[in-house]
């Protein structure tokens, strides 16, 4: 079995870097921001394209996050909320 995720990491400055690795190539990548795992949106950082394999950097505005953008054929890309601050991985099964 081959597990396939997005894995984000903070260090103490406030700049979040993250790995695709959910098997989808992410184009107009943004990442999305809450101070709670349902409150309200606080804010989003612009991440580009994000290649398999790929990272980015993003910086953190919130306490969880989730991944929105678009795939090779254009379709969204939703990830569910997840803490930013954990060193977290999206899996696949964490598509929408």
């Amino acid at each position: 079995m081959t597990l396939i995720g997005l894995s984000v990491s903070c260090s103490k400055t406030d700049k979040m870097e993250f790995t695709n690795l959910t098997g989808k190539a992410f184009y107009g990548c943004q990442i999305w921001f809450r101070d709670t795992e349902n409150g309200d949106l606080v804010g989003c950082e612009e991440a580009g394209n994000i290649m398999m394999g790929e990272r980015g950097k993003v910086k953190m505005l919130g306490a969880y996050c989730y991944v929105y953008a678009k795939d090779a054929s254009g379709r969204m890309v939703m990830t569910k909320t997840k803490k930013a601050f954990d060193g977290l991985t999206f899996y696949r099964s964490d598509l929408y």
